[in-house]
């Protein structure tokens, strides 16, 4: 099957839309499907993520003129690319910006269309839908966006993870109380500065016995800082544009980081989490994963101080109680997902 996948990423917007994109996309063609990558180019454009892996790129020039996104030119661009394509069995698209007046004038050209969201606040006209966010009302968040005949693959079942994550979930029986390792990721860009002011924030507790793993990408502009702060405390390691995030979550006791996609792979393996909203887009999942108990959620990037993380995690440190009811409810609220995930038999055009 040919499959399209429409995703952008950039310094900006960050990478956790491509990283998912880029584990469906492993997915599918481990099932025999060709996969190609369409998007745009921004600063901090991610297409050597998938060339890197052998997916074929298209991709097409922003307009300099206008910040914000046009629709319609996009569209139309897309539509270009997928006319000179042959035929497209499913287009999947993983966008905040596109909606219903996109998804019809594109249409046409493919045979499948299929939506990967988790904000539910705009209309989609397309064959399959996939949101796997925690909701309370999660069967009933697209009533009224979407049409009749399209199948909706809701809830955490459909949470897309590398076999990494899975393999990492059969070793975790429990989790321990205290913290003796701390793992700080903010995404890959980290547009807000929260890495350094996590660690200004470490240098103030000066806890000498406290192992940190900074997880970084190549794009981060503070990245000399990082390497040099790190290089400076024997007990600090900084891990660039990796693949093992799996294991250092699985090492670690607590972690600092962003209220994005990575909040998923943090709770679906039990680690207790302080956690600073860097985007408006991730108030809805941050609300949810607070009101279940499963991360300590400071506030927003420009208004959380070094003294507030140094609370927290003090809190935390004398608090094994806390720490361990934490891990015990994420474990409990991710159930362990299935080797292939069940969308993708759907997306291959099979029937639901």
């Amino acid at each position: 099957m040919n499959i399209f996948i429409r995703v952008d990423g950039s310094i900006e917007i960050g990478l956790g839309h491509v990283m998912r994109c880029l584990t469906l996309a492993y997915e599918l063609t481990q099932q025999g499907a060709q996969v190609s990558f369409i998007c745009k180019e921004l600063e901090g454009n991610p297409t050597h993520l998938f060339s890197s892996q052998g997916y074929n790129v298209h991709s097409f020039r922003k307009d300099e003129t206008d910040r914000r996104f046009n629709w319609k030119e996009d569209a139309e661009l897309t539509k270009e690319i997928l006319r000179r394509s042959g035929t497209v069995d499913c287009l999947i698209i993983d966008h905040y910006e596109i909606d219903q007046k996109w998804q019809n004038l594109i249409k046409p050209y493919v045979k499948r269309m299929m939506v990967i969201d988790d904000l539910a606040n705009r209309r989609h006209h397309c064959d399959l839908l996939l949101d796997y966010q925690i909701h309370p009302e999660y069967n009933k968040r697209y009533q009224s966006l979407i049409p009749e005949y399209t199948t909706t693959l809701l809830g955490p079942t459909y949470l897309i993870l590398r076999n990494e994550f899975k393999k990492e979930r059969e070793k975790i029986l429990s989790r321990g109380s205290e913290i003796n390792r701390i793992l700080i990721s903010f995404g890959g860009t980290d547009p807000t500065g929260e890495t350094i002011k996590t660690l200004q924030a470490l240098e103030r507790l000066n806890d000498p016995d406290l192992m940190v793993d900074v997880v970084i990408g190549k794009q981060n502009p503070n990245r000399p800082q990082i390497q040099k702060w790190c290089q400076d405390h024997l007990q600090a390691n900084v891990h660039c544009q990796i693949d093992y995030m799996a294991q250092l979550i699985a090492q670690a006791d607590l972690a600092i980081g962003a209220g994005g996609s990575s909040s998923y792979e943090r709770g679906y393996l039990g680690l207790p989490s302080i956690v600073i909203k860097t985007a408006s887009n991730q108030s809805e999942l941050i609300s949810v994963f607070n009101q279940l108990g499963l991360i300590e959620y400071l506030g927003t990037s420009e208004k959380v101080s070094e003294n507030q993380i140094v609370r927290s995690i003090e809190k935390l440190i004398n608090d094994p109680q806390q720490v361990r009811t934490m891990s015990k409810l994420a474990l409990s609220t991710f159930p362990k997902v299935p080797n292939v995930n069940p969308a993708i038999p759907l997306i291959l055009g099979g029937e639901p």
